[in-house]
């Protein structure tokens, strides 16, 4: 995947990396389990492996999520207030 199209036609760019657009969805429960890694390798990996991707549309903000438990499947989230 070297790139996302968000809706608002903005083209989100994998190439560079890191990007500053990519993000990586940690839980409580995997923050907390990292204390327990003793190597600063396996916590990477596990940041990398084992968490959801996240893409913040730098043009509208949408956030852009891969759900592992989504088959990877894309899901859209656009920011509103709390007006």
């Amino acid at each position: 995947m070297a790139k996302i199209a968000c809706k608002c036609g903005h083209i989100i760019n994998l190439i560079i990396h890191p990007s500053p657009d990519e993000f990586k969805i940690i839980s409580s429960e995997t923050m907390d389990s990292l204390h327990e890694q003793s190597v600063l390798e396996n916590v990477f990996d596990v940041i990398r492996l084992e968490n959801d991707d996240m893409y913040k549309c730098p043009a509208c903000s949408r956030l852009i999520i891969f759900w592992k438990q989504n088959n990877n499947l894309p899901s859209l989230y656009k920011p509103e207030s709390f007006d």
